[in-house]
């Protein structure tokens, strides 16, 4: 078996690092199977994965150049050309049980492979005398920060010394920040390990911010009142929403950097830090707050966490897995 990975777009986004840098990585070294990273399209493979900043005119140009198997990682929908991408492609490559699923109407054979960072095991974290919280990400993230989020903040950094550590691409926008100390750092790969691997807690807000879900107002009220199949009121439901490529994957690294990790009722964020031992899941401001004054209060938990979260993680989303379940269904097509 030969892979070739078609990459295209810059190489700090995310995907391009992951399902091509890192994947091409895995293959060849855990399989030992031949692949190749390149900007264009070049005959002699079996397989072929498609960067999603590909257009369908790639797709194109293999399908009428040879036989191989044309896989899409992470497919769109959102316009023509995207659309059009995953009904010329042979099988999907997604990144969470949610993406997957949501896929699954173009009846095309899809896959996971989890968003897996290449990330050294012994960096070794310094001792901070101030609490440390670490955001990293897209500004989407920044900007839906939870309002209950930065009232637990607001609230914990008048008790205890704290400082949020900040990296996303800066250059994109700003966001509204709790009033708290902050140091804001522009997003690379490397900056992004050295300042998250120093903090003492991760934080990972995932959902959208729907205002209107979510206050209790009477025309929400009877909008739900209108919608609703059950006799249910509605008063006390969770009404949340997320991506449908929604995922665990900034989680992750803190997971692999040995920090804890608050997360949101994000679908994703439960597999890990459903589990007590594992981490703290949060959407009310007291459960943000609760979360992170326990782990502020003790060192030795934010120890036990992290280490029970990494093997967990390493244990449900070893790429070798996911690898060689791919393998062996790809055969099949």
């Amino acid at each position: 078996m030969k892979i070739l990975f078609i990459k295209h777009g810059d190489n700090n986004i995310g995907s391009n690092r992951i399902w091509i840098d890192n994947y091409s990585f895995f293959f060849k070294n855990y399989f030992n199977i031949e692949t190749r990273i390149a900007e264009n399209f070049e005959e002699g493979y079996d397989i072929y994965f498609l960067s999603k900043y590909c257009k369908s005119h790639v797709v194109k140009e293999i399908r009428s150049k040879c036989s191989a198997k044309i896989g899409i990682i992470q497919p769109s929908d959102n316009n023509k050309d995207s659309l059009k991408k995953i009904l010329l492609s042979d099988f999907l490559i997604c990144g969470s049980i949610l993406e997957r699923d949501y896929y699954l109407k173009f009846k095309k054979p899809s896959f996971i492979f989890p968003l897996v960072e290449i990330i050294e095991k012994n960096l070794q974290k310094k001792s901070n005398q101030n609490l440390k919280l670490g955001y990293h990400g897209n500004l989407e993230h920044l900007i839906s920060f939870p309002d209950e989020l930065i009232s637990a903040l607001e609230k914990l950094s008048k008790e205890i010394n704290l400082e949020l550590i900040v990296v996303y691409n800066r250059k994109l926008g700003n966001w509204r920040k709790p009033n708290i100390k902050i140091s804001e750092y522009d997003w690379t790969f490397d900056t992004m390990k050295q300042q998250m691997g120093n903090v003492d807690i991760g934080l990972v807000p995932s959902l959208r911010k729907n205002k209107f879900l979510n206050r209790k107002t009477l025309l929400r009220s009877i909008f739900f009142k209108l919608t609703n199949k059950t006799n249910s009121n509605m008063v006390n439901d969770y009404s949340i929403q997320f991506k449908n490529n929604s995922n665990a994957g900034r989680a992750f690294v803190f997971h692999q950097l040995g920090i804890p990790v608050v997360a949101d009722f994000s679908p994703e964020n439960f597999i890990i830090n459903g589990d007590p031992k594992c981490g703290y899941l949060a959407n009310s401001e007291e459960g943000w707050y609760n979360a992170i004054k326990a782990l502020n209060d003790d060192k030795f938990l934010r120890k036990s966490i992290s280490d029970n979260a990494i093997k967990k993680f390493e244990a449900m989303y070893n790429p070798k897995n996911y690898i060689e379940f791919f393998i062996s269904e790809i055969n099949k097509l």
